[in-house]
C-alpha cells in the first residue's frame, strides 16, 4: 500500500466552511510536498466506500492527525457522522499505551477546552491557530520525532489483534453450551473487552476508574429529578468492582495471551484510584466530596463504597503494608455500621453487598470474626432481602422520595441480583425469591425483537437496551437454576450477541452491565458464583 520509505498519515477532520474545508487540503498537499504518504478523503475516487477507507487508513498509517476545532470535538465526542465512526476506530486503537504516540493534535479554532476531543485532553497538542500551511515544521518534527519513530517504520500492531480470543477458549462456555456458536461467542467476548477497557478513565483524579459513561447513566436515570447524597457524580467505585471481576476472569482463564498484561495494568490503576479514595479519617472509602481549604481532595466515607472497595482490593491481591491497614480499617469501619443499619432507611443494594461481602470466607472472617455472630448475620441481611421484595413492581424498595420507581425498578433488581452470589445463601425462601425475581423480571419485562430475539429494556416503556439485557443473561446463569426456560434463554442470547444490535440498541449504553457476561463467554465459569 505504501512505499516503505515513507512515513504514512491520515488526516481526520470534520466538513465545515468551505475556508475550513480548502485549509485542510492544502495542509494535505503541503505534508506530501514534505514526502510523506498522505491518506485524505478529498483524494477518494467516486464510488470509495468510505468506511473501508477510514478503518484501513487508521489501523495503518503510522501517524494520525486530528484537525480540532469546536465542531470537530462536538462530532467526535458525540460519536456523530464520519468523525464520530473515526472516533470509535481511534479509540479502540488507544487501548494500546505504546499507540497513544500516533496521534497529533492541531488546534485549528477555538480554545483548547473547547476544540480537542475528550478522551486526548491529556494529550499535548500544536496551537496552530491562523498558521500558514508553509509554517508546519512543529507538525513534521512531531510526525518524524515524536514517537521516537523513524520514517517507515511499521506501526505497532492493531488492537483487535491484542484483544483476539481463539474460538477455543469459548468451547465449553455457559453461552455456547446455550446453543451459541464458538466464532460468534469470541467475537461478543472482543467486543465487550474493547468497550470495557474504553469505558476506563485515564487521567485526572478518578484516573484508573469506571466509568466514562457514569454521567450519561446519571443523566438518563434521575433527568430531573435530585439526585441522592450517596451516589457518586463521576467515576463509580460499585461498578469499577464489577469490571474488575470479570476483568480478573480473563487474566485467569487466558494468562498467556497478549491481551493479559494490559488488563494487569488497568486493574493496577484501579488499584490506585481506591487507594486515593480511602479517608483515613474515618477508615473507609468513598468517592470524592466537595474540596474544602484544608482538604483540596476529600473523600465521603460510604458504607456501600467501603465495602466493594474492600472486595475489590482483596481480589487483586494488594500485598503492601500500606493496603493492607487499609483494608483493616474499612473492616473496622464497616463492623461498626453493619449491625445499625435500618431495612427502612437503607437501600436494599447496600445490604446485598454487605451480605457478598459477609458470605465470603475471606472478607467475611475480616469483618466479622466470630462465626457464629458472622452466620447470623448473613441471616439476617437474606431475612431483609425476601421481606423488601415487591413482586408487583419485580424489585426491591428504593428510596421512592428520592427515585423515582418507575426508573429504577429494572436496575435496582439487576444490581442486587448481581450482587448476591446464590452459592453463598444459608436461607432457601431468600433463594427461591432471588430466583422468582429473575423468573418476573423476564415476564414483565423482556420486549420481543424478532421473531427469534428477546431484550430487556434499561427503564420500563424503553426501547431493548444489549447492555441491560446482557446483565439480566447474567443473573439468569446466576440464579435460574437448570429448568429455566430454555427457548427464553436462546432468544435473549441472540439479541445480546447479534453484532447488527451494537448500534442498533445501545443507546443509552453502559459498559459495567456487560462486563459480567465476560464469566458467561469463557471456558472458565465464574468460580465464586
Amino acid at each position: 500500500m505504501r512505499a516503505a520509505d515513507r512515513t504514512s498519515v491520515f488526516i481526520s477532520y470534520s466538513y465545515e466552511s468551505d475556508e475550513h474545508n480548502r485549509w485542510v487540503a492544502g495542509f494535505a498537499k503541503t505534508l506530501e510536498g514534505r514526502g510523506l504518504d498522505v491518506s485524505f478523503d478529498q483524494h477518494l475516487p467516486v464510488g470509495q466506500y468510505l468506511i473501508d477507507f477510514m478503518e484501513r487508513a487508521i489501523s495503518l498509517s503510522s501517524t494520525i492527525i486530528l484537525v480540532c476545532t469546536p465542531e470537530y470535538k462536538k462530532k467526535f465526542d458525540g460519536g456523530a457522522q464520519t468523525v464520530g465512526y473515526e472516533a470509535r476506530l481511534m479509540k479502540v486503537s488507544l487501548l494500546k499505551d505504546s499507540s497513544a504516540k500516533r496521534f497529533i493534535c492541531i488546534q485549528r479554532s477555538g480554545e483548547r477546552a473547547d476544540c480537542i476531543p475528550e478522551v486526548f485532553g491529556g494529550h499535548v497538542s500544536l496551537d496552530c491557530r491562523g498558521a500558514r500551511l508553509d509554517s508546519v515544521e512543529r507538525i513534521l518534527h512531531a510526525i518524524l520525532q515524536g514517537g521516537e519513530r523513524s520514517v517507515g517504520e511499521a506501526p505497532a500492531a492493531p488492537v483487535k489483534q491484542v484483544l483476539a480470543v481463539s474460538a477455543q477458549a469459548t468451547q465449553s462456555s455457559w453461552l455456547v453450551r446455550q446453543g451459541m456458536t464458538t466464532s460468534r461467542t469470541a467475537n461478543f467476548l472482543e467486543w465487550v473487552l474493547e468497550q470495557t477497557l474504553l469505558d476506563q478513565f485515564a487521567s485526572g483524579s478518578v484516573a484508573g476508574a469506571w466509568s466514562i459513561r457514569y454521567e450519561e447513566y446519571m443523566k438518563y436515570m434521575y433527568q430531573d429529578t435530585p439526585i441522592a447524597r450517596d451516589v457518586s457524580r463521576g467515576a463509580t467505585i460499585s461498578y469499577s468492582a464489577w469490571v474488575a471481576d470479570a476483568l480478573l476472569s480473563v487474566c485467569n482463564t487466558l494468562p498467556d495471551t497478549q491481551m493479559a498484561p494490559i488488563i494487569r495494568k488497568r486493574l493496577g490503576d484501579l488499584k490506585d484510584y481506591l487507594r486515593r479514595h480511602f479517608d483515613p479519617e474515618s477508615g473507609a472509602f468513598g468517592v470524592a466530596s466537595s474540596p474544602t481549604t484544608s482538604n483540596p481532595h476529600p473523600v465521603r466515607p460510604d458504607v456501600r463504597h467501603s465495602a466493594w472497595a474492600l472486595l475489590t482490593l482483596l481480589a487483586l491481591e494488594t500485598e503492601d503494608i500500606e493496603t493492607d491497614n487499609m483494608l483493616r480499617s474499612a473492616a473496622g469501619y464497616l463492623q461498626q455500621r453493619v449491625h445499625k443499619m435500618n431495612p427502612e432507611r437503607e437501600r436494599v443494594v447496600t445490604f446485598a453487598i454487605l451480605h457478598r461481602l459477609i458470605a465470603d470466607d475471606t472478607s467475611g472472617r475480616l469483618l466479622i470474626p466470630d462465626t457464629r455472630k458472622r452466620l447470623s448475620e448473613q441471616r439476617r441481611i437474606e431475612a431483609i432481602i425476601v421481606e423488601c421484595f415487591s413482586p408487583g413492581r419485580c424489585t426491591w424498595d428504593w428510596e421512592a422520595h428520592i427515585d423515582s420507581p418507575d426508573s429504577f425498578d429494572i436496575d435496582n433488581s439487576l444490581n442486587v441480583l448481581y450482587t448476591v452470589r446464590p452459592s453463598r445463601v444459608l436461607d432457601q425462601n431468600c433463594k427461591n425469591l432471588l430466583r422468582e425475581a429473575v423468573t418476573r423480571l423476564c415476564a414483565q419485562r423482556l420486549v420481543k425483537v424478532s421473531r427469534t430475539q428477546s431484550g430487556c429494556p434499561s427503564k420500563a416503556g424503553d426501547a431493548p437496551n444489549l447492555a441491560t439485557s446482557a446483565l439480566l443473561l447474567f443473573a439468569i446463569y446466576q440464579h435460574s437454576g437448570k429448568n429455566f426456560d430454555c427457548e427464553l434463554i436462546s432468544r435473549l442470547s441472540k439479541f445480546v450477541l447479534t453484532s447488527g444490535n451494537r448500534n442498533r440498541f445501545t443507546v443509552p449504553f453502559f459498559p459495567w452491565q456487560l462486563a459480567p457476561v465476560i464469566h458467561l463467554a469463557l471456558n472458565d465459569t465464574h468460580a465464586r458464583v
